[in-house]
């Protein structure tokens, strides 16, 4: 359904580029933060902006194919955890369940519901390869596992940080008990959290300087524009039969 009231062209695009800009400052966030090699020099991760209902707002230059992945778990989370025990501004939540969305143990997604006056109006998401999740080899990946309890971790939901941000203690320790290289891991969770909170400040920046209506009527907008972009580059491919299959 297209929107009744819509930003002014002008305000759009300044929008939109800022909020390119936002999720590109997360990815550079990682790579200067991060201490995982496979994260700052090879670029395996990925960051997003979603709407309150986890839909993609803006999703940035990472991991393209992690797109679909994050608002998979974004809506993963918001299923399981929406009535208890609820969402708090600040809060860090990690998911890394591959049949809620993952795409494998070892891409480790950092979720951040944003809040504004109380409200809650968006998310926040960071997924990145980490150096091992526990199980019985280091760097948590084998040919011979023969479940998936063998690729460590399972993490459907886990509030990692509370409200305000700060790391819940109790939760750092036990994760760095099942883990072959705690330190490494730590430092790329750390470093999803720097990333989540820059993209935090960002938004809340935009929203003092356009208004909150204004952003959330954003939200809505792109996806429209996007919609409509998607629907001209379809009708510009020659007709004729296409397959794919993916596993």
């Amino acid at each position: 359904m297209e929107t009744v009231n819509k930003v002014d062209m002008v305000t759009f695009e300044i929008l939109r580029h800022r909020l390119e800009e936002v999720v590109a400052e997360m990815y550079h966030t990682i790579v200067h933060v991060s201490g995982n090699p496979t994260l700052y020099e090879a670029g395996d991760h990925q960051e997003a902006i979603m709407d309150v209902h986890g839909n993609t707002v803006m999703s940035g230059g990472g991991v393209t194919e992690w797109t679909t992945c994050l608002e998979g778990g974004t809506k993963y989370l918001i299923d399981l955890f929406q009535e208890n025990p609820g969402f708090r501004d600040g809060e860090q939540w990690l998911h890394n369940y591959s049949y809620g969305a993952a795409v494998h143990g070892l891409d480790v997604q950092v979720h951040s519901p944003v809040f504004w006056e109380g409200r809650h109006i968006a998310w926040v998401v960071t997924a990145g390869h980490q150096a091992d999740v526990g199980g019985p080899f280091p760097g948590s990946m084998s040919g011979s596992a023969r479940d998936v309890y063998a690729e460590g971790l399972l993490l459907k939901g886990l509030r990692f940080a509370g409200e305000g941000g700060k790391v819940n203690r109790d939760v750092e320790e036990s994760l760095r008990a099942l883990l072959h290289a705690p330190d490494a891991v730590m430092l790329g969770l750390y470093a999803s959290i720097a990333a989540n909170n820059i993209a935090r400040s960002r938004l809340d920046e935009c929203i003092r300087r356009y208004g909150l209506e204004t952003l959330l009527l954003f939200f809505e907008q792109i996806h429209e524009h996007s919609e409509k972009l998607l629907k001209a580059k379809l009708r510009s491919i020659p007709d004729g039969i296409w397959s794919a299959e993916q596993f």
